[in-house]
């Protein structure tokens, strides 16, 4: 495995905890009556246990690493084009991941000032934009469908009370 998948297990387990953390400070309520909270709460306990478990494959699978590289006598040194190439997509992996992690920040701050719905319609673009989407009628029609699919979903069948911001819908 390489370096980038410990990096990434271990900003996902920040993320993760994070999520967990921030959930708690919003009404979690009961599976019968849920807050708002509580759905934060069981995907930031799911992303940090999944984590975990990447990060403990991480560390098992490069200890095997390392002691097969003990055994093996003939290494042959990386050409300076692989490297390149490598370092190219490392940056380009950890700018995915850092505005990822911006844009989670930024619902987290914003939801209840701009309200749910809003929150995830822009949340949506701005995921789309990183994963590299380009046309702009899709992503527009994807985010609004998204957004409004959850708010039906949450608001409406499972009667959950999300925040409602400034606009108040």
């Amino acid at each position: 495995m390489k370096k980038t998948d410990l990096i990434s297990a271990i900003i996902f387990l920040i993320i993760g905890i994070l999520t967990i953390l921030l959930s708690l400070n919003m009404d979690i309520g009961t599976f019968q009556n849920a807050g708002t909270g509580l759905f934060p709460l069981i995907l930031g306990i799911i992303l940090t246990i999944l984590s975990v478990i990447y990060l403990l494959k991480y560390l098992i699978a490069s200890r095997k690493n390392l002691s097969a590289e003990k055994k093996t006598v003939n290494v042959k040194p990386e050409s300076e084009q692989n490297k390149k190439k490598f370092n190219f997509a490392i940056s380009d992996s950890v700018k995915q991941l850092v505005l990822t992690f911006s844009v989670l920040l930024f619902a987290a701050a914003f939801l209840n000032l701009l309200g749910f719905l809003l929150t995830s319609f822009i949340v949506e673009m701005a995921l789309l934009k990183i994963l590299k989407m380009k046309n702009w009628i899709i992503i527009i029609i994807a985010s609004i469908s998204i957004s409004v699919f959850s708010y039906i979903l949450f608001v409406i069948i499972l009667n959950i009370n999300l925040p409602k911001g400034f606009l108040g819908i």
